[in-house]
């Protein structure tokens, strides 16, 4: 009445085919080096008994993680999300406890916000005016002012898209900012 399935047999490998393979991303060198960076600096505030800087890297650690569980790419721009939200759940910590008038807790969490900044500008990421800058370079480059042709702002935000890579940082936000540099650019013509 059953048929055993056994390793190799024949009803096994007809199901083989539904079988998902790991669809995952490979973490960027970057990504990889800053993990790496977070160990060996956890390792020396352990042994520096230093338990602010040692529970604010553990929670950073512990916030990559869920991260990754949750799928999302393994690249140093995730990073700076993961920071940012960090950096934010701090902020919203502090005006609590300055509400509730516990001093020594909001100095703490104004401790581990220092330190979450010092990874957040450690990382290999241009700032948003760096960007903006390539942003008019280019524009100045193709479209020169006073010239008569007015490119549709779709093709600015493909080049600026395609160019984001070597300007470091990613495609949606280039494209973000190469729509309202667009705007000023051409509003001065």
């Amino acid at each position: 009445m059953f048929k055993s399935v056994l390793p190799g047999s024949r009803v096994l490998s007809q199901y083989s085919s539904f079988v998902r393979l790991s669809s995952t991303q490979a973490p960027s060198k970057a990504y990889t080096e800053i993990l790496a960076k977070f160990r060996t600096d956890l390792k020396q505030a352990m042994v520096a008994k230093n338990d602010t800087r040692k529970s604010t890297i553990r929670s950073i650690l512990s916030a990559i993680k869920n991260d990754e569980i949750e799928g999302n790419p393994k690249t140093e721009y995730e990073l700076l999300r993961v920071y940012k939200g960090l950096v934010k759940q701090r902020m919203k910590s502090i005006e609590n406890y300055k509400q509730s008038d516990r001093p020594d807790l909001a100095q703490n969490e104004i401790e581990e916000n220092s330190i979450i900044e010092e990874y957040i500008t450690a990382l290999p990421i241009k700032s948003e005016s760096d960007i903006k800058d390539e942003i008019q370079k280019l524009l100045e480059e193709k479209y020169p002012v006073g010239g008569e042709h007015v490119p549709k702002i779709g093709d600015v935000m493909k080049l600026c898209g395609e160019l984001a890579e070597n300007w470091g940082t990613t495609p949606k936000i280039a494209k973000a900012l190469a729509s309202k540099e667009y705007n000023q650019y051409f509003k001065k013509k």
